[in-house]
């Protein structure tokens, strides 16, 4: 953008194969309360990421378990 500043972004895919995912199901009992459940399954999912020269990382959907925001650390060397 100017001779100081440079501004980088990068799209980071991830495929998880078989991957184990926990959700909130129900139960229904024999007398017919219906109580919250915990499911665990096994399911393929895509985790999509964008990062920014801000050594910032982004989450851009909802898989997998992980903070919304991603401090980077970034090495670069020139010779």
């Amino acid at each position: 953008m100017t001779k100081k500043f440079t501004l980088a972004v990068d799209y980071l895919g991830q495929r998880q194969l078989n991957a184990k995912r926990v959700s909130q199901t129900t139960f229904r009992a024999a007398n017919g309360a219906v109580f919250p459940q915990v499911a665990i399954t096994d399911a393929s999912f895509q985790q999509s990421s964008l990062a920014t020269g801000f050594k910032l990382l982004f989450a851009q959907d909802h898989h997998g378990l992980r903070n919304l925001i991603i401090p980077l650390i970034g090495l670069s060397y020139t010779f």
